[in-house]
């Protein structure tokens, strides 16, 4: 028998004080506390527990909201990159509710950075295709075009997210499927 500040080998193999025996299900409190007040009756083994819900996926789904981070431009990559980097860990939880939109959700993050990359391509050409043009347009098209991108955005983010919230897969048909289910 070991003393109260006396350390041994414990079950898992490390050092530390011996850890008393569970008292609190036999209604005794152990050393140091008050027993239990009258009228309650001791706590069933296990209890407080609760148990973890099956990954979803939403998780995957709800970090495109980075993109309304008040950062023009910036924050809309950003989003898309979390999303697309979400992906692996949503594939490695073996659920394939979460893998499924843990991909779908990378390959509408991959269609963001597709559309913001041609759009970046499309204004230098077009102001220097059409130097003379008065007017907002044909240079105004990236504008309105990342304009409506982010309400895009903002749609299937919300979407996305109820949906896989409720354990649903949520299929988005402007998404291109650059990363395919793996068998």
């Amino acid at each position: 028998m070991t003393n109260a500040g006396e350390e041994h080998a414990d079950a898992s193999g490390g050092w530390g004080p011996q850890a008393p025996a569970p008292l609190q299900s036999q209604g005794v409190a152990p050393q140091g506390y008050s027993p239990l007040p009258p009228g309650y009756a001791p706590m069933p083994p296990g209890y407080g527990m609760v148990p973890r819900a099956a990954p979803t996926g939403a998780s995957s789904w709800a970090l495109g909201f980075l993109a309304f981070i008040p950062f023009p431009l910036v924050s809309l990559l950003a989003a898309a990159v979390v999303m697309i980097s979400m992906y692996p860990s949503a594939r490695r939880t073996g659920v394939a509710v979460a893998a499924d939109n843990g991909r779908l959700a990378a390959n509408w993050g991959l269609t963001i950075t597709t559309y913001y990359v041609l759009s970046a391509i499309y204004m230098p050409v077009a102001s220097m295709l059409t130097s003379n043009a008065p007017g907002f347009f044909p240079i105004g098209w990236p504008v309105v075009g990342y304009m409506v991108l982010c309400l895009l955005h903002l749609i299937v983010v919300i979407r996305g997210t109820v949906k896989a919230r409720r354990g649903e897969v949520f299929r988005n048909a402007l998404g291109i499927p650059f990363v395919r289910r793996t068998a």
